[in-house]
């Protein structure tokens, strides 16, 4: 059994500053306005959490346990009411929150809205220069095309420095008790982007391998300036190929020759919750990617296009899996994995026992959909096959051209997860 990933014990270790912070960047001066904005958005980062635990449980096969998710609800509200809400109405219960959560999940319902925050009505609560937007349930720059089809602000484009987008570790949370605190570092020199970290993760750590976690001493590199190239290559079959925003380093779709030679530890389910674990040197490493565990508040927006969330080797960088058709942002998708499993056995299986003994039920891309199915556990590249799809299905690479025409790969739920080669 995987283990649960505490969502709220990482995510909303938040400060007054930062929440003061949080509600100054959404508009909020008055304290009506940061008590208004700081319950919505525990309510929120609560919806993304159950979201979170429900997706998690989903890929095990279990069902989710929300305790955590309403527990961090009761003691992050209450953090709320005590620095902000002092002279305003009296707050609803947390029960109350969940009671009119929208049974899907997707986001927080009109009604969770109305009841935490019941002064956003437009004016009066977004700050110049914002205006509310229903979608997102938060207030977004007026000149930023965020309305209409969930835009989330509009499309920001590649920045010019990629450290710009690397977080700052120090309001994150941390490893554990025994564990130094996470360090990183990310500068650019107008050639190459440096980037060095101790390879502790912003989270708890949860031993999965035989091999302890140790504080590494990283340094990667990686060019300011990419340049897509027409020729594809492979990216290393053992190794690295990137880094994530928190400074921790990123491997391909395969393991090793050991346990299982070459085989997608996805699939074979040897990660912890955030999609890393640690190797023979007690190196922490991510296989995949994550939005909640690569956000400084752990917060996803399925109406928002993702952040970058991690830089490959060739200089490009990784989003989460969501991102806008045009420049205007006006729609929002996911995007989905052009690799298609090979000599897959029973289809929607719902456990191992339904495979073979050289296969593993998994979550993979079967003819362009994607579904439980046993796949083999070894070696998979030669048991994963690209084809051209078009549409919301990524390049070879897991890539596409950007609405401001720059080169990004994404984060996909399936094989190959990050890479599937290097376009520059």
């Amino acid at each position: 059994m995987r283990p649960e990933f505490d969502f709220f014990g990482r995510s909303m270790l938040l400060g007054a500053a930062v929440l003061v912070a949080v509600a100054t960047a959404a508009g909020a001066t008055t304290e009506a306005q940061l008590c208004a904005t700081g319950r919505l958005k525990v309510t929120q980062i609560y919806a993304a959490c159950r979201l979170g635990a429900a997706a998690s449980a989903a890929k095990r096969g279990e069902s989710p346990d929300y305790s955590r998710c309403e527990t961090g609800l009761e003691s992050k509200y209450a953090l709320i009411d005590e620095k902000f809400c002092a002279s305003q109405p009296a707050d609803p219960s947390a029960a109350q929150i969940v009671s009119v959560l929208d049974p899907s999940l997707d986001a927080v319902s009109d009604a969770a809205v109305a009841a935490v925050a019941p002064a956003v009505d437009g004016a009066g609560f977004c700050g110049t220069g914002t205006s509310w937007d229903a979608t997102s349930s938060t207030c977004l720059p007026t000149d930023g095309g965020g309305g209409g089809g969930g835009g989330g602000g509009g499309w920001t484009g590649m920045p010019d420095c990629a450290a710009d987008t690397f977080l700052d570790l120090a309001q994150m949370g941390n490893a554990g008790p025994g564990y130094p605190a996470p360090q990183l570092n990310a500068s650019c020199n107008g050639t190459t982007v440096t980037v060095q970290s101790n390879g502790i993760p912003t989270y708890t750590f949860v031993q999965i391998t035989p091999n302890a976690l140790q504080a590494r001493s990283n340094t990667f590199t990686f060019t300011q300036n990419p340049v897509l190239q027409a020729t594809t290559r492979a990216i290393p079959l053992l190794g690295m190929v990137a880094a994530t925003v928190t400074g921790l380093p990123i491997y391909g779709a395969n393991e090793a020759a050991f346990p299982d030679p070459y085989g997608d530890p996805i699939a074979n389910g040897i990660l912890d919750t955030c999609g890393g674990h640690t190797g023979p040197a007690g190196d922490y490493h991510n296989h995949e990617l994550f939005e909640t565990c690569l956000t400084l508040d752990g917060s996803v927006d399925p109406a928002a296009p993702s952040p970058i969330i991690a830089w490959a080797f060739d200089g490009f960088p990784i989003y989460g899996s969501r991102g806008c058709t045009d420049s205007s942002c006006t729609q929002v998708v996911t995007f989905k994995s052009g690799w298609d499993a090979t000599n897959t056995g029973t289809l929607d299986c719902t456990s191992d026992a339904q495979c073979t003994s050289a296969q593993v039920c998994a979550l993979a891309m079967v003819g362009g959909v994607e579904r439980n199915t046993c796949i083999s556990k070894t070696y998979a590249w030669n048991n994963n096959a690209w084809s051209d799809k078009g549409g919301l299905y990524l390049d070879r690479c897991n890539g596409r051209t950007q609405p401001d025409g720059s080169y990004g790969y994404h984060a996909t739920s399936t094989f190959p997860y990050t890479l599937g080669c290097y376009h520059g």
